[in-house]
């Protein structure tokens, strides 16, 4: 994933902290509520990175596609934290495509809709 960090006249950010966390490609989240690792994720899996803008603005992540879980699209957590400034801008990116959910049954049917938050959309190449 790949990016700029940029004023709102287009002048890129030096020094911009953008962070990136997700499930692993199984749905899993390293860590859960109880700030324990959790034992389903994928041991090889970081699930978060931390990149420090340049005079150009770009930053660039090397991650897995994140994995579906219940209730979701697969989606990265971003964060962008501006030099100088005390608050962290967070959004979330998604891929166009349904959300994963599991009926009473425990079977995967998209037809019960699912959280699909469609501010913004990320189609990987």
């Amino acid at each position: 994933m790949t990016g700029r960090v940029l004023t709102s006249s287009g002048v890129p950010i030096r020094g911009a902290l953008v962070e990136i966390w997700h499930a692993d490609n199984g749905g899993n989240y390293i860590y859960s509520a109880s700030s324990a690792r959790n034992a389903a994720a994928d041991s090889n899996f970081q699930g978060f990175g931390q990149f420090l803008t340049g005079s150009s603005g770009a930053y660039k992540f090397r991650t897995v596609k994140a994995g579906l879980y219940n209730g979701r699209t697969r989606h990265y957590h971003i964060a962008v934290t501006i030099p100088g400034q005390l608050t962290r801008y967070c959004t979330q990116l998604f891929w166009n495509e349904t959300a994963y959910v599991l009926d009473s049954s425990g079977n995967n049917s998209s037809t019960v809709g699912g959280t699909q938050m469609p501010a913004t959309r990320f189609s990987p190449r």
